[in-house]
């Protein structure tokens, strides 16, 4: 009987939510993250004219070519009473997308300007065509949340969350023709830094003790500054078709949401560990910029990206 007891007792501590106990007002994070991208897509950039039936565009976007690669995430947070503050940081290691084809005297790029067309230009008729896509991001943010209902006090808590950001993406697309020895390049650099502002919320779930769920999702606009450069070769890369250097701005919709689980090791170490996701829509990406503005070097604003994936680290408080 006395086991019993001691046994219930010992269940009914490990519900009791963690934020009962002391707890420290700042808090550090490092996590290892693993991210991916989802992005608009819509230009052919290679066509394989011998292809005598179906789709003869053989390369329209990237979005199947981009892998999930490396980066990491850093966190300062600071809390007091039902105030929140944190500093972050994510960065994720640029990625390479690369494709070729080869098949002689059938491959051509879709969106010649008249002036270029039957003019034994490179990008048409060619023998072999590549695509490099490269393209690198990361953000910071400083957030301040105001909880409605005490953290930790009850076995849920919400909370009003602001935050400003800072992100940046830059890109470098080249596709290039090959006729006879020497490939044609056409490239576009494309450079997005967006200041932003946002307001969402956050849910906090305590089913026990040790254990914390979160949720989180926000959204607001940002100012993009857009610099494009844009170099087209030509006939054996000896002649210039087009070249271009502008910049420009836009005012892209920002958004994040979040779902988070902490786990507690001891009073001044936890685990955590969440599936995350940005989304960016109203910028230029290099890879939409090769149809029709070329002329005006004027860049597509209408992109769209969501970078997404896990993080997983370790916190301490102090």
């Amino acid at each position: 009987m006395k086991t019993s007891m001691l046994s219930l007792l010992g269940a009914f501590i490990a519900l009791i939510p963690p934020s009962l106990y002391a707890r420290e007002p700042f808090s550090c994070y490092v996590e290892a993250a693993y991210f991916g991208r989802i992005q608009s897509h819509n230009t052919p950039f290679i066509i394989d004219n011998s292809l005598s039936t179906g789709v003869k565009t053989v390369l329209g976007d990237f979005h199947h070519h981009f892998k999930f690669e490396p980066g990491f995430k850093t966190a300062l947070q600071y809390r007091l009473d039902e105030t929140e503050i944190e500093l972050s940081y994510l960065w994720i290691h640029p990625e390479t997308s690369y494709y070729s084809r080869s098949d002689t005297g059938s491959l051509s790029f879709a969106y010649l300007p008249p002036n270029v067309m039957n003019t034994g230009t490179d990008f048409e008729n060619a023998n072999a065509a590549s695509a490099v896509y490269h393209s690198a991001f990361w953000q910071g943010e400083l957030s301040l949340t105001r909880f409605i209902t005490p953290p930790g006090k009850n076995y849920f808590s919400c909370a009003y969350r602001g935050s400003v950001k800072y992100l940046s993406l830059q890109e470098n697309m080249v596709l290039s023709y090959t006729a006879d020895k020497v490939p044609s390049p056409y490239t576009v650099k494309s450079y997005n830094t967006i200041p932003a502002i946002q307001l969402g919320g956050v849910m906090h779930v305590h089913p026990m003790r040790h254990l914390t769920w979160s949720i989180l999702a926000q959204g607001g606009v940002g100012v993009n500054t857009i610099s494009q450069k844009m170099l087209w070769r030509d006939l054996n890369d000896t002649v210039t078709v087009g070249q271009n250097q502008e910049k420009k701005f836009s005012f892209p919709f920002v958004a994040d949401m979040a779902l988070c689980l902490c786990y507690n090791l001891s009073s001044n170490m936890e685990f955590i560990t969440s599936y995350q996701a940005t989304g960016i829509y109203g910028i230029a990406l290099s890879s939409q910029q090769f149809i029709p503005n070329w002329e005006t070097g004027l860049p597509s604003r209408k992109g769209y990206v969501i970078f997404h994936g896990v993080t997983s680290g370790l916190g301490l408080k102090f």
